[in-house]
């Protein structure tokens, strides 16, 4: 089991039960074990890496222009998910070395809000008045 935390990349070979500091490992944002002996990372820059014991890496991709990552999701060996700060949703199923923006959270002010019309009730439910 593999882990970020404040201090860095940390394994468990126990479950979760402790978990010890991996020496000279990247800082990373966020890991995933997709396959026994394969990792996929994220680093705060968007950077995409992989490796077999978090003591070696190898940049493979980065995320779109500007992501920043949030959460990392791998749904099988090659295929990826990674949601960003802004609440996108990106789509990589090569193994990270290319992305596609598959959800994007559209914020939009639709001006100030209004109350609702007045309801009243009837024997078979609400009315609008």
């Amino acid at each position: 089991m593999w882990a970020t935390t404040p201090d860095g990349l940390a394994h468990s070979t126990n479950g979760g039960s402790t978990f010890r500091p991996v020496p000279g490992a990247p800082a990373v944002a966020a890991v995933e074990q997709p396959a026994p002996g394969k990792l996929v990372a994220l680093t705060a820059d968007g950077k995409v890496l992989s490796g077999t014991d978090g003591t070696s890496w190898t940049e493979r991709g980065r995320l779109p222009q500007g992501a920043q990552p949030a959460v990392l999701t791998a749904a099988g060996p090659t295929h990826l998910l990674a949601a960003d700060t802004d609440d996108a949703v990106h789509e990589s199923k090569d193994g990270g070395r290319t992305w596609t923006t598959v959800h994007r959270t559209v914020h939009t002010n639709t001006g100030p809000l209004t109350s609702p019309k007045p309801v009243s009730r009837s024997p078979i439910g609400l009315i609008p008045r």
